[in-house]
């Protein structure tokens, strides 16, 4: 069966420091999925699936568990993503979840 891939719409993460904001995080993410009918199911979920990662990623990047030194983590954030993707769609319906742009700009 050939891979069935699903975009999910762009998110921007403030990381806030001592002073305010201390950089934006751009993240796009796009959903491996094991089947057509998975892939229509991440679908059905964006909204629950967008507002999981948007929660997560706000408290892994300022709880400075993703960034060290001011550099993101990729690592960490994929495995939390796919963690959550799962979550929510289903174990057995998430094959991949893949990082398209990753883009940090110091403010």
């Amino acid at each position: 069966e050939k891979p069935n891939y699903v975009q999910i719409p762009a998110m921007n993460i403030p990381v806030i420091g001592d002073g305010g904001i201390s950089q934006n995080v751009s993240l796009s993410v796009v959903i491996e999925t094991t089947s057509v009918g998975a892939a229509d199911d991440v679908r059905k979920n964006l909204p629950r699936l967008n507002d999981a990662y948007i929660t997560d990623l706000y408290s892994l990047l300022n709880g400075h568990d993703a960034v060290r030194e001011g550099v993101v983590q990729v690592a960490i954030i994929k495995r939390d993503l796919e963690t959550i993707s799962r979550k929510v769609v289903g174990e057995d319906k998430i094959k991949d979840v893949l990082l398209q742009v990753l883009y940090q700009k110091r403010m």
